[in-house]
């Protein structure tokens, strides 16, 4: 079975055949260091198969700046093509940037038709609201969120002498803090 989707990683037992082995073929594209997430995901699933003796082997085609030209663009062409081509098997999961979702929807399976509700329940948030669902179809699982950028307002960070943000969760902390004491002046 082809799951052409973004797939997180404890999705991945969903596809253990017991006592046949299992090698998981997947593909994706990452820029700005997401090469780390995507090989940290990778190699702790297959450790974690190992160790719990699942059988199952994920082999990661990974395109990055290192050891590819190819570009965003390029990658979308391949994804799509292989998305085209019916009868691919190249793949098993297909990793790919949620601004192609619309692109790629027609092509994608109904994860509610392959998961448990409590698998996917892990998962409704914001984030999979706005970029997994395509006409009441689940089309995918945000495996990594990633931003190139951090912007924040200075003159709220002066007004409430708050330094610049340097995790998220600080992030979190003084944007809850600088809201809290917006509100108090309405």
């Amino acid at each position: 079975m082809i799951i052409k989707n973004i797939l997180i990683f404890s999705l991945f037992i969903s596809f253990a055949y017991i006592g046949e082995a299992l090698e998981i073929n997947a593909i994706t594209s990452a820029e700005n260091g997401g090469v780390y997430a995507y090989n940290e995901l990778i190699d702790s699933f297959n450790k974690y198969s190992r160790n719990n003796n699942l059988d199952i082997t994920i082999k990661l085609n990974l395109l990055s700046k290192e050891n590819s030209t190819a570009g965003v663009t390029e990658y979308e062409s391949t994804i799509e093509h292989l998305l085209k081509k019916q009868k691919s098997e190249k793949y098993d999961i297909i990793y790919y940037d949620n601004i192609f979702s619309r692109k790629f929807a027609p092509y994608l399976v109904d994860l509610t038709e392959y998961l448990p509700q409590e698998h996917i329940d892990l998962y409704q948030n914001e984030i999979t609201k706005q970029t997994s669902y395509y006409n009441d179809k689940l089309i995918g699982i945000p495996t990594v969120v990633d931003f190139n950028v951090l912007y924040y307002n200075k003159e709220y960070l002066n007004k409430y002498q708050q330094e610049p943000p340097k995790t998220w969760n600080e992030l979190l902390e003084i944007g809850k803090y600088i809201i809290s004491e917006e509100q108090k002046k309405k």
